[in-house]
């Protein structure tokens, strides 16, 4: 990374602080202005939020699917952010804006408490950019839920079985039926099946295409593997 840092000498490891700063493959994403190194203890004298993001990607991270995600993501002269702005298209817990396919972006991410689920959604979007499958689709939205259910089923042990479809609350339908695909075997008919019921479930999404040409099944990839 000497050629980012002029001011410091390209035979100085981690700017004379390796207790603090790590980066062992000259890679790196950054929180809030804070570079962050996948799997690093927080240091202790972070910000509160920006704590709260680190911890949250430390436990992705520790997940089967969460570190494959992030590894591929840690690629040289690509730097993801993670960011406590607001969302630029209006109010949200969680967004992703890509620099450009394939060159990184910034994951913004509102929260009061911390959020593995928002976290994981918004990282799996960037996953799908650096593949060069970063258009809005259907397929992507239900591709990121599945991995986020998915990495939070491994971080806690648990999964979101509590929310039982019941009433008019839609959103929950659709994370039980979420879970019963996590659950069961995974094929492209269960994908198929939430794809074809998304919109039914949730708002804001009517003009989005249900995929795009050349967008495949990379959470089937990775649960498969």
């Amino acid at each position: 990374m000497s050629a980012k840092y002029p001011s410091l000498s390209p035979y100085v490891y981690c700017a004379n602080n390796p207790i603090k700063l790590v980066d062992p493959n000259g890679e790196e994403w950054e929180i809030d202005g804070y570079i962050y190194t996948p799997g690093t203890p927080c240091p202790d004298n972070l910000p509160h939020d920006v704590k709260e993001k680190w911890n949250a990607m430390n436990t992705i991270y520790k997940t089967k699917e969460g570190k494959i995600v992030i590894d591929a993501m840690n690629v040289e002269d690509i730097c993801y952010k993670i960011s406590s702005d607001k969302c630029p298209s209006g109010p949200s817990s969680g967004e992703y804006v890509s620099n450009g396919s394939n060159v990184g972006g910034t994951m913004y991410i509102n929260w009061t408490s911390m959020d593995v689920g928002i976290l994981a959604h918004e990282i799996f979007h960037g996953y799908q950019d650096l593949n060069n499958q970063g258009q809005a689709s259907i397929h992507n939205e239900v591709q990121a839920r599945l991995f986020a259910t998915g990495v939070q089923r491994q971080a806690y042990a648990t999964g979101m079985s509590q929310l039982v479809p019941q009433g008019n609350l839609l959103p929950n339908v659709f994370t039980y039926n979420v879970e019963k695909v996590l659950l069961g075997s995974y094929s492209m008919t269960n994908l198929q099946y939430l794809e074809d019921n998304f919109k039914s479930h949730f708002g804001g999404y009517n003009n989005l295409k249900v995929r795009i040409e050349g967008q495949t099944d990379l959470y089937g990839t990775l649960k498969n593997n």
